[in-house]
């Protein structure tokens, strides 16, 4: 299913894949000079979309993590994805998980959402620190 769907807004978009991993079910565009977007599919169908925004602030950084949970707390400030670190735990992410047997009109509007808050959040973590 996401194989049709990459193929699908690659060409709708103009966009190239950046990296194809060569394992099935694993992509990475480009959007935009800034926006990387990871996208894959698991064994059950779920659909993950990954974003890393920004290295994490060193500077006040209890009060950013604070600032992301409080962010993070009912999507009241992330919409439907969520906050998270990378496995070194450096970089800011963004997230969101997409429900198996979704059709591709949902996966185009939630990709297009995860954009718009991927823009807002990496300017707001860089802007956070001054």
């Amino acid at each position: 299913m996401l194989n049709r769907f990459i193929e699908q807004i690659t060409k709708e978009m103009n966009l190239k894949l950046s990296k194809e991993s060569g394992v099935p079910g694993f992509y990475e565009l480009n959007f935009e000079p800034q926006i990387k977007v990871s996208i894959h599919e698991n064994k059950e169908g779920i659909i993950k979309l990954q974003s890393y925004l920004a290295s994490l602030p060193q500077e006040k950084l209890d009060e950013y993590l604070l600032f992301v949970m409080s962010a993070n707390l009912f999507g009241q400030e992330t919409g439907k994805n969520y906050l998270g670190l990378d496995r070194d735990e450096k970089r800011v992410t963004l997230n969101r998980l997409l429900e198996k047997e979704i059709e591709y009109a949902e996966f185009k509007l939630a990709l297009e959402e995860f954009l718009n808050y991927c823009e807002t959040w990496r300017a707001d973590t860089k802007a956070y620190v001054g």
